[in-house]
């Protein structure tokens, strides 16, 4: 049942593409191979996103958030309203989702709830490693 509902989400929008790994080279009187670092480029695109060592595995964002719903979907949570905001920017180099569960709510005090909120980030830039955080929505007021 979880499987189904995590499938109903629908896609990542536009975190939902692949990279590849291109050589760089120096020109300074002979083109030079630059053996430690490559960079990371879209395939949608050919967009360079950023300038790794050549060890780096990169992650695509939809696999990265996958891994995310794949420990959501093996809990016991109910995942009945499960909403998921997924969002890039630098040109897809950064990726976050957001998945709120409003079926796991806690009241504060009168009129004060909040969910439980999972979200997960991604990045091919270095500046976020993968990381996911459970935390809480705080409902400010009832037209949210």
């Amino acid at each position: 049942m979880n499987n189904e509902i995590l499938n109903n989400l629908g896609d990542y929008g536009e975190a939902d593409f692949n990279v590849r790994k291109e050589p760089l080279y120096i020109i300074d009187n002979a083109i030079k191979d630059v053996n430690s670092h490559v960079a990371i480029v879209r395939d949608d695109t050919n967009e360079p996103l950023s300038i790794v060592s050549k060890k780096y595995k990169p992650v695509t964002h939809v696999k990265a958030f996958k891994t995310a719903e794949d420990v959501i979907m093996r809990s016991n949570l109910n995942l009945e309203g499960i909403d998921r905001h997924t969002a890039v920017s630098h040109n897809g180099a950064r990726a976050y989702s957001t998945w709120t569960l409003p079926e796991h709510r806690v009241t504060l005090r009168q009129d004060d709830d909040v969910a439980l909120q999972i979200s997960a980030r991604n990045s091919f830039d270095g500046s976020w490693s993968f990381v996911v955080e459970v935390g809480g929505l705080r409902f400010i007021c009832l037209n949210m």
